[in-house]
């Protein structure tokens, strides 16, 4: 029988905090963990293009927080093509039109709203059991996101050397922001039988807690803290092991096509 896939951004979730969380600390022995994963770009939109065409956006057009209008749709095939030309259910929750690729999904949710995303898990779980197929889906965990901008981004300017000298403190509201987040996935994950699924969680980009001057978060410069992120892919067709050493969130797509037996057929095509 076919696998479910299910994909999990864990925004701005830190690779050196994810061990620490209860339900993903628990997943790690049964996954392959890879606790060193290089993020195409230090913002969402870049990340995410790069992850579901397989090609860094130099190529593909989508370069920057805008470059979605630039990217080559008709080059680039998307991961989520290759599932729909499989009759799979497609389905997707963003928090922003422009940062995941709408094509190919039979329904497509953006919500930002924190307070919004309970119910509107509820209903995406509600259209997966009642469809009669196998589902490629995709949810976009952004509490940290949301915690950064409320608690950070509105608060202190990016050269507010207030900010920059408390890290400690930085990097405790940090914790909880990222143990909310693994809540809602351990909550999210509670209504599939992962027997029967794919599971790729990851970040699209790392963030800062403040230690570099002018790096409040992500997004603006491109230290290791911003561009490091991790993946974990669970389900019987991975093995057990962690490793640190360094891969590329651009091969995100061509593992999951691979370890469902999907050969790329070469409909991207790029000069």
């Amino acid at each position: 029988m076919s696998k479910n896939v299910i994909l999990i951004t864990a925004d701005a979730l830190r690779p050196d905090v994810v061990e620490k969380l209860p339900f993903l600390r628990s997943l790690i022995p049964k996954s392959s963990f890879f606790s060193n994963v290089i993020s195409y770009q230090n913002n969402s939109t870049g990340a995410f293009y790069s992850i579901f065409s397989g090609i860094y956006g130099n190529r593909s057009g989508a370069n920057s927080y805008f470059g979605t209008m630039d990217f080559k749709r008709d080059k680039c095939k998307l991961l989520t093509k290759y599932f729909k030309e499989r009759n799979y259910f497609t389905i997707a929750h963003s928090m922003s039109d422009i940062i995941l690729p709408h094509e190919h999904f039979d329904k497509y949710f953006s919500e930002l709203d924190e307070n919004k995303i309970p119910e509107l898990y509820d209903n995406i779980i509600n259209e997966i059991k009642n469809c009669s197929r196998n589902f490629f889906a995709h949810f976009h965990v952004a509490i940290i996101h949301s915690r950064i901008i409320e608690n950070v981004a509105k608060k202190y300017k990016y050269n507010e050397k207030k900010y920059y000298l408390q890290v400690e403190e930085n990097k405790k509201n940090y914790f909880q922001y990222a143990l909310e987040a693994d809540s809602r996935i351990k909550k999210l994950l509670d209504n599939f039988d992962l027997s029967e699924c794919i599971l790729v969680i990851y970040s699209d980009h790392g963030t800062s807690y403040g230690e570099k001057f002018g790096e409040r978060f992500y997004g603006s410069l491109c230290y290791d803290d911003t561009l490091r992120t991790f993946a974990i892919f669970h389900g019987n067709e991975f093995p057990s092991f962690k490793t640190d050493l360094v891969v590329r969130g651009v091969d995100i797509m061509p593992t999951i096509l691979d370890v469902m037996n999907i050969k790329e057929d070469g409909e991207t095509r790029l000069d």
